[in-house]
C-alpha cells in the first residue's frame, strides 16, 4: 500500500475501497426500493432481500458495478436462484424508469468496459453515501459525466 501525501497514512487498496462502498450501496438501494423485488415485484425483507445488478456483475464492468440504475433490489429467489431473473427485471425497471434506462446502461457499459475507477472517485462516492445517501445517484452522475 502506498502512502497518502496530505495525511502519510496507508491509502486502501482498491479491493478494500470496493469492499467499503459496496454495503453501503445495497443498503441505499434497499432502502430507496423499498422491500419490493425488481424482478418479480414480490415484497421481501431480511437476508432474503438483496441488492442484484439489473446488468450482471460479471459483465457490467466497475463503473456499471456501482451505478444506481444499474443495483436494484431483489428477492433471493431472483437474485441467486433466477440467475437475476434479467428477462422480468427488465421490463420492470424499463416500466419504473422509462424504456430507455436499458438501453442506456448498456451503452455506459460499452464505453467504460475496460475503464479502472482510481481511488479519488470511489472515496467521494463512499464519503457521499455514507454522510448524505440522497445526493448519491447525482454526485455518481457528476463523477463519471453521466
Amino acid at each position: 500500500q502506498s502512502k497518502d501525501r496530505r495525511t502519510g497514512m496507508k491509502q486502501k487498496t482498491f479491493k478494500q475501497l470496493k469492499d467499503k462502498l459496496w454495503p453501503l450501496l445495497a443498503a441505499y438501494v434497499k432502502k430507496r426500493d423499498g422491500g419490493a423485488c425488481g424482478s418479480c415485484g414480490r415484497r421481501v425483507s431480511g437476508k432474503n432481500y438483496h441488492a442484484g445488478h439489473l446488468i450482471p456483475k460479471s459483465v457490467c464492468g466497475v463503473v456499471l458495478g456501482f451505478h444506481p440504475m444499474n443495483v436494484h433490489g431483489q428477492c433471493g429467489n431472483c437474485n441467486i436462484w433466477a440467475g437475476g431473473n434479467g428477462a422480468l427485471f427488465g421490463k420492470r425497471i424499463s416500466a419504473r424508469y422509462g424504456r430507455d434506462v436499458i438501453a442506456e446502461l448498456e451503452e455506459i457499459r460499452k464505453k467504460t468496459k475496460n475503464e479502472q475507477w482510481d481511488r479519488r472517485k470511489l472515496v467521494v462516492l463512499i464519503r457521499t453515501i455514507q454522510e448524505t445517501p440522497e445526493q448519491y445517484e447525482q454526485v455518481y452522475r457528476t463523477v463519471y459525466n453521466f
